[in-house]
């Protein structure tokens, strides 16, 4: 089956909002890093398409969300979708919004500015992901490997939970676990 949406994709190194013309899509957190530029200065990696940068408003959301620490949200997800009344200089030129994301105990409003003097209620819904789950036993058994490829310089910890998605998401609890034992903090879990 021929997957259409990859012939109307734009030539760029981020995902843009034509890139969501053909509907929304749901973007799982890879890794959350530094962006190319002061207009763009988060970047998020996400399974399955080019990076995501974005906007004030909606990094304000991810904060409200998922919290200000950026190591957490790996494995989180969110849905994206086009909306085309977002507006640059005066014209409607279309952008990403979030409409709603995973890991937060209820939908939320928050007023965000939508033009100069003027703020508007937006609304984020839950968003539930089923997805398989890495075995717990099997993260216990691995987990020292990895701290030595990570402490090697061999890996890094998002290029860990990247390649153990092949067997299942890594919860939130073992992002964190894996975060502190390369940290060299001492959680129980060395012992």
């Amino acid at each position: 089956m021929i997957d259409l949406r990859k012939t109307i994709e734009p030539k760029s190194d981020q995902l843009n909002a034509d890139d969501l013309i053909a509907g929304p899509i749901i973007a799982t957190v890879r890794e959350v890093k530094r962006g190319p530029s002061e207009q763009q200065p988060v970047e998020i990696v996400i399974d399955g398409y080019r990076p995501y940068r974005p906007c004030l408003s909606m990094r304000r959301i991810l904060i409200h969300g998922w919290g200000d620490k950026a190591e957490t949200w790996p494995g989180k997800s969110m849905k994206l979708v086009h909306d085309p009344n977002v507006t640059y200089g005066g014209q409607a030129v279309g952008g990403i919004r979030i409409a709603k994301l995973s890991d937060i105990p209820q939908a939320f409003q928050i007023p965000l500015t939508a033009r100069r003097g003027k703020r508007e209620l937006y609304k984020v819904e839950v968003l539930t992901v089923t997805v398989e789950s890495y075995p717990a036993d099997e993260f216990d058994k691995n987990l020292a490997a990895w701290v030595k490829l990570v402490q090697d310089g061999k890996h890094t910890v998002p290029e860990i939970i990247k390649r153990a998605s092949a067997k299942g998401q890594f919860t939130s609890e073992q992002i964190e676990q894996l975060n502190q034992a390369t940290r060299g903090e001492d959680n129980g879990a060395n012992s």
